[in-house]
């Protein structure tokens, strides 16, 4: 969890919402990426025609 505090005591509730912010966006991120690579490979071409992403 870096980016918190080291002293648990320490961590604040804005602290929580920044590290939600971060992990949320970091997953929307990876969801879009999957659904690019799925959306290739439901296509009709070979996959040795799809170029690397």
């Amino acid at each position: 969890m870096a980016g918190l505090p080291e002293n648990s005591r320490d961590i604040t509730i804005d602290d929580f919402l920044r590290l939600r912010h971060g992990l949320e966006q970091e997953a929307h991120e990876r969801i879009r990426a999957l659904t690019a690579v799925l959306d290739d490979l439901a296509t009709d071409r070979e996959l040795c025609e799809i170029p690397p992403k």
